[in-house]
């Protein structure tokens, strides 16, 4: 039986041919700040955000699981 202890938190944005959606478990957000990964996401190719960020998780000390996907619309 699972817990009723959880929220979900949904927004709606608008979105642009430009943007990237960085999903990724909270092992990267938890360790690193939305900064650093935005400057990433902005720097480079989805294809060189995966291992970036998951350098910058272990850099910061990452305690947790992390999962990172980058998809660019």
């Amino acid at each position: 039986m699972l817990a009723n202890d959880y929220s979900i938190k949904a927004q709606i944005h608008e979105t642009t041919p430009d943007d990237i959606y960085p999903p990724c478990s909270d092992g990267l957000n938890k360790e690193s700040g939305g900064r650093e990964i935005e400057a990433i996401l902005n720097s480079i190719s989805p294809e060189q955000a995966v291992p970036e960020s998951l350098e910058l998780a272990l850099a910061w000390g990452a305690r947790d699981n992390t999962t990172i996907v980058s998809a660019a619309c």
